[in-house]
């Protein structure tokens, strides 16, 4: 239940900062909708984010938390705090000049990056000049995942996963001043981008100051377990990130269609990013301590138990999750983005690229989890192997369903690629032995599948409610959307926790107890 509970925190703080973020995206839809300009704002938002997962994140995930796990365990907490300062400084010092290089040739990095935006002198003026103002967080975000990284390993979850509210919610503010002072949106909403990530990074130095656990700067020494970090780093960095990869193939190959196809796929995306980072991310964040405390101590039934519930969580939420994307893409669109600049013809294109996206969430949720397995027993070079293979596959679907299908075509690739993924990692760790799961997963998962059918079918039949309420209730548009809506979600979901609560997955009386907890 400790495992679930950490869950759940995290969980919430990143439901949270989602939720931000999506009036973040409903204030950018608003006022840039679909077009030239949202599509190189988007670009220049993604720039340096691509870049996070893959020196930020990626490094501290798959690399930083298990060397540190294991040297807080087995050494004195001054030698700790000197591999620590270490790392933060060799960090510093990598990525401060290769920001400014890319600030410098951003014209070039935009045409490596969106291709077709160098036939479009709008969307390629824009993008560098936004590009040149949020490559600047890419500093920013690096040092604030080192200290997330410190707090988790530590068991202290909640700080780092309350840094991404701070970042949206001053986000929001900056583009709706813009909308009331008539100034550009995407060049204030990249300076907000900055100001955001100046905050996150002082957010997380108090708390971490509290805890004993504040960064410094250090002669770089090139110890062993420096040297065991680069090794590890670099095939951990993209086997963690492999869901950023597929983004930046998507980006480029979208970026050769006509004006709008980014736009609408960051959109979908966007909507798909909650159950990918509000379940995804939580799991994986306390997942991976967990994990690397009971291998490094040979407890093999607690390591089985840990990934074990971990797959549960992912597969009991992201199922009816994903269930609900499929199947109400385009009344979800409509209710949360037709606004403004955002038109009836801009949801349908949305709508499209969601419910293709949806089919991914249960891949993308295993793929994270297994990722920590590897990560765990410190091996970072499978994963990659892994990540290329996907990168291949999504480059090759995409190339063969972009000419019938344009941008739907680029998310169904996205998809496809996120099982390869997942069943590569399955097989190769079924073949080491590691993929064990305890009695209670193997009794649950058949249950699990047949709620969620039975959840898809209620879903389907509900939508004769829009055909039957029409002549009913007279509301406004979106009003009667939103109640339509309600009432199917409603349903379902109910039918798929009355069925776990039959058949004894998930009793309804312990889910509340674990949300009062958390």
């Amino acid at each position: 239940m400790a495992f679930s509970r950490s869950v759940a925190t995290v969980g919430f703080f990143t439901l949270l900062s989602r939720l931000l973020g999506f009036v973040r995206d409903l204030v950018t839809a608003n006022l840039l909708g679909v077009g030239p300009v949202a599509d190189a704002y988007i670009v220049a938002q993604r720039l340096p984010n691509m870049f996070r997962a893959l020196f930020a994140e990626g490094a501290v995930d798959s690399t930083f938390v298990p060397i540190y796990t294991r040297k807080k365990r087995q050494e004195a907490p001054a030698e700790v705090a000197v591999f620590v300062n270490h790392i933060f400084t060799i960090l510093v010092l990598v990525l401060l000049p290769l920001t400014i290089l890319a600030i410098l040739l951003m014209p070039w990095v935009i045409r490596l990056i969106a291709p077709g935006f160098a036939d479009d002198p709008q969307r390629f003026n824009l993008a560098v000049t936004y590009g040149s103002i949020t490559f600047g967080y890419l500093l920013l975000v690096s040092v604030t995942a080192l200290q997330g990284g410190l707090l988790n390993a530590n068991r202290h979850f909640a700080p780092f996963a309350i840094a991404p509210v701070i970042l949206n919610a001053i986000m929001i503010a900056g583009l709706l001043y813009a909308k009331w002072e008539g100034l550009e949106a995407g060049l204030i909403g990249s300076w907000a981008l900055i100001a955001g990530g100046v905050a996150q990074c002082a957010w997380l130095y108090v708390y971490c100051r509290r805890q004993g656990l504040s960064l410094g700067f250090a002669w770089p020494r090139w110890t062993s377990d420096v040297r065991r970090f680069f090794k590890l780093v670099g095939p951990g960095v993209i086997g963690i990130s492999a869901d950023q990869i597929h983004l930046l193939v998507s980006t480029i190959l979208a970026s050769t269609l006509p004006s709008g196809a980014i736009a609408a796929l960051y959109y979908a995306d966007r909507v798909n990013q909650l159950p990918f980072g509000v379940i995804g991310g939580a799991i994986a964040t306390t997942l991976l301590p967990v994990l690397t405390h009971h291998i490094a101590a040979r407890e093999t039934k607690e390591t089985t138990h840990h990934f074990s519930r971990a797959i549960e969580i992912a597969l009991l939420v992201s199922l009816p999750v994903g269930l609900v994307l499929l199947l109400a893409a385009e009344p979800l669109i409509r209710i949360l983005f037709q606004h403004g600049a955002f038109d009836a013809e801009n949801t349908r294109s949305t709508a499209q690229a969601l419910a293709s996206y949806a089919l991914a969430i249960p891949a993308y949720m295993m793929v994270r989890i297994l990722n920590m397995r590897f990560f765990a027993h410190e091996d970072t070079k499978t994963p990659v192997l892994v990540t290329f293979i996907a990168v291949l596959a999504n480059g090759g679907a995409a190339w063969l369903l972009k000419p019938s299908l344009g941008h739907v075509g680029i998310a169904l690739a996205f998809t496809f690629a996120l099982w390869v993924n997942a069943v590569c990692l399955s097989f190769l760790l079924w073949q080491r032995g590691q993929f064990r799961v305890d009695r209670t997963l193997k009794r649950h998962l058949p249950r699990l599948a047949g709620a969620a059918a039975i959840m898809g079918g209620v879903l389907m039949v509900s939508v004769r409610l829009n055909e039957s309420l029409s002549e009913v209730l007279v509301l406004p548009d979106f009003i009667y959307d939103l109640v339509v809506l309600g009432i199917r979600l409603g349903v379902s979901g109910m039918a798929y926790l009355a069925v776990l609560d039959m058949l004894g997955v998930a009793r309804l009386s312990d889910i509340k107890k674990l949300l009062k907890r958390a």
